[in-house]
């Protein structure tokens, strides 16, 4: 995906390692270039956040890969690559 299609805020992203106590509870913050993206209340769930840049741009090359493919696992990769792009 080229750098001007992208919407979201460009990968890498990265959980710090800090848990951060606030009022509300603790949370794990998720930067991405430079700013601060996320608090998540719950470690896999910032995990998750912190590798959608990686895990989109892969699902990407696979559809371009299979673009004449209607299996529905394309066809799921395809609907995913949609919803994230908000396009869905």
């Amino acid at each position: 995906m080229t750098e001007d299609k992208c919407a979201h805020t460009p990968g890498p992203h990265k959980v710090d390692g800090r848990n951060v106590k606030t009022q509300v509870g603790n949370f794990h913050l998720v930067w991405g270039g430079g700013d601060l993206l996320a608090y998540v209340a719950y470690k896999p769930d910032a995990d998750l956040y912190a590798s959608a840049p990686e895990l989109l741009e892969a699902l990407e090359v696979l559809a371009d890969f299979h673009s004449d493919s209607d299996e529905p696992q394309v066809v799921a990769a395809r609907a995913a690559i949609a919803k994230a792009r908000g396009e869905s």
